[in-house]
């Protein structure tokens, strides 16, 4: 019986910047030249979309016991983890930025403020679990998915 090697795309895509040309080419034509050439951020829309990109379902971060709050806040960092992409938050290196989403409270609900930095602390107002290597990641997930923000902020 042959021997096949199965890759699925999230971890294809992770491995791409770090495996040779020829093997490059090989997950081109799997699963298409796009699929390494778009950034994080316009593949991942929805949290459907970071469900599919992590190979998961929505059941696999819950269970009964859990409030909404807190899966609202599981969800929020698979898709810290999955735009973050390889980056993770070095707290002990006080000249790395960390990125994080700020909101306000209105009349209508929670409004995206605006992002901010942070470079050797974690409070509860910022949360290290779901900062960002760069601005334009933090803003877009916090705009984009404001409603998963609200439910754990606010529910």
């Amino acid at each position: 019986m042959p021997n096949f090697l199965q890759i699925d795309k999230p971890t294809a895509r992770r491995l791409y910047k770090n495996v040779p040309e020829w093997f490059q080419d090989i997950l081109e034509m799997t699963y298409g030249k796009e699929t390494f050439t778009h950034k994080i951020i316009d593949l991942i829309k929805t949290q459907e979309d970071a469900f599919k990109e992590k190979g998961i379902k929505y059941e696999d971060l819950i269970s009964d016991h859990l409030k909404y709050h807190e899966i609202a806040r599981r969800i929020l960092e698979l898709i810290t983890e999955l735009i973050n992409e390889e980056w993770k938050a070095d707290f002990t290196d006080t000249t790395q930025k960390k990125w994080y989403p700020w909101f306000k409270v209105s009349s209508s609900g929670l409004v995206f403020d605006n992002s901010y930095c942070a470079f050797d602390c974690t409070a509860t107002a910022c949360g290290s679990r779901l900062c960002f290597e760069t601005k334009e990641k933090s803003d877009y997930v916090g705009q984009t998915f404001i409603k998963i923000f609200e439910t754990m902020l606010l529910k």
